[in-house]
Parts: C-alpha cells; sequence; structure tokens
C-alpha cells in the first residue's frame, strides 16, 4: 500500500511536466505572479493502512476481536504560502481531522482525531487559470486516542510525517482561487501504520 504514495506522486510530476503544458498553457502573467497568499479548506480523511495495526492494538489493551475500521473523518485544513516564481510555492499547512469512531462488533469503542503541521512546496508546470500542481512536504503529525467503553485507554503520539500530493488551482479573478487536492501523510516511526489519505476542497486568497 505504501507504494501508492510514491507513484501518485511520480505519476503526477510526470503528467505535470510533460502533458499538462500543451493541455493548459496560457500565457497570462498575472496568475503566476510571486506574492503571498492564505487559504482553507474542507476535508475528507481516511486512515487506509490502519486495520490491521489498529486490531494488533486493541488485542494488546484487552478488546475481545478485530475492529470494524474507522469512519471518515471530516475537517479542515489551512494553508499559508509565498510562491516565489512562475512555477514554485513554499507553503505551510495545519490540518486537523476531528475525532473519528473506531467501532468493535457494530458499537463505538473508541475514537481517534488526528493533527498535521507541515511545511514544503509546491511545484506548478504551467501558467493560466487552471494551474495543476504537485506538493512535497515534511513535518509533524499527531495522533490522539480515547477510548469510549470506560477501559481507561487514553493518550496522543506524535510522529514525523512525509506529505505528497496533487491537485489544481482556478482563478476565478486575479485574487481569488480555487482549491481542490489529494494528499497523503507518512508517518514515519511511533504512527508508522496510520497513513492519512485526504480530500479537499477549499478557497486562497492571494495576496
Amino acid at each position: 500500500m505504501r507504494l501508492f504514495p510514491a507513484f501518485l506522486f511520480s505519476f503526477a510530476l510526470f503528467t505535470l511536466t510533460f502533458v499538462a503544458p500543451a493541455a493548459f498553457a496560457e500565457d497570462d502573467d498575472e496568475y503566476s505572479r510571486t506574492g503571498l497568499y492564505a487559504g482553507i479548506s474542507a476535508v475528507v480523511g481516511l486512515y487506509p493502512q490502519s486495520d490491521s495495526a489498529l486490531d494488533d492494538e486493541l488485542n494488546a489493551i484487552g478488546f475481545p476481536g478485530g475492529s470494524d475500521g474507522f469512519d471518515e473523518g471530516y475537517g479542515g485544513h489551512f494553508v499559508i504560502g509565498y510562491r516565489t516564481s512562475e512555477y514554485i510555492a513554499a507553503e505551510a499547512q495545519v490540518l486537523y481531522l476531528p475525532p473519528s469512531t473506531i467501532e468493535i462488533g457494530g458499537v463505538d469503542a473508541a475514537d481517534l482525531d488526528a493533527l498535521t503541521a507541515t511545511i514544503g512546496m509546491k511545484m506548478y508546470p504551467v501558467r493560466g487559470r487552471l494551474q495543476p500542481y504537485g506538493v512535497l512536504g515534511a513535518g509533524i503529525l499527531r495522533i490522539d486516542f480515547e477510548d469510549a467503553v470506560g477501559a481507561g485507554v487514553a493518550g496522543d503520539e506524535y510522529s514525523f510525517a512525509l506529505r505528497t500530493g496533487i491537485g489544481a488551482d482556478y482563478y476565478l479573478t486575479r485574487s481569488i482561487v480555487l482549491n481542490a487536492g489529494l494528499e497523503y501523510v507518512i508517518p514515519l516511526g511511533t504512527l508508522d501504520n496510520l497513513d492519512l489519505l485526504n480530500f479537499s476542497l477549499g478557497a486562497i486568497f492571494r495576496f
């Protein structure tokens, strides 16, 4: 499963570099100007790697059987960045997913929420109103866990994490931009089985 983000990012870079320019190129410097921007998005988050690791953890603390998996997490992220050239932007992102419920035998057993803080860069291969991009960053992932059945199990864990993804910006005006993205967060360390797959839709303001 962990080959997916590497494949996704490699495919995205190939597409953005060799395919997208011919399809989306537009000679308009206004949309690719340098400068500060900030944005906010609604996010749907999934935990695609977590089921087997979660079962091990639950069994270790006395929960019988296995889990039925996580519900989706619905949250949001905030970004602030600076476009340093027509093709590159430096960006910081904070993402929060409120508690997702873990079910065992159809019963809510525990809640888990996620917070990430990363810095990285966005790569834009073309100019114009529609600008596909690839993103690569790194930072911190925090997972908070609390049981819902009175077992006294609770706590939080922190891990270094990588962030990869693809997306597109669409300029409604010179300053107002619609954004859609697909990102994969890969924790390295104690949380290495709690990957996050995030779908986002939001808006960006160019100053």
